[in-house]
């Protein structure tokens, strides 16, 4: 997460961008904030899916990448 502190007046245009990439064994995240048109913060959040029984990175089940399917 990274953040740059902006003045905001009230009623001030803001505009927050999402975007969803799958991975193999991942699903990342990427956000963005914007006030006025200048960058308030974004971010990265990366998901790793995980077997329960072996401990080792799998592909996100059917379930999961059907909540982002285009």
């Amino acid at each position: 997460l990274r953040f740059k502190p902006v003045d905001v007046a009230l009623g001030a245009e803001v505009d927050v961008l999402a975007d969803v990439t799958l991975a193999r064994t991942r699903i990342i995240f990427d956000q963005a904030v914007a006030v006025g048109g200048a960058p308030a913060a974004r971010a990265r959040i990366t998901c790793v899916c995980v077997d329960a029984e072996t401990g080792r990175p799998r592909a996100p089940p059917d379930a999961v990448k059907d909540l982002f399917a285009e």
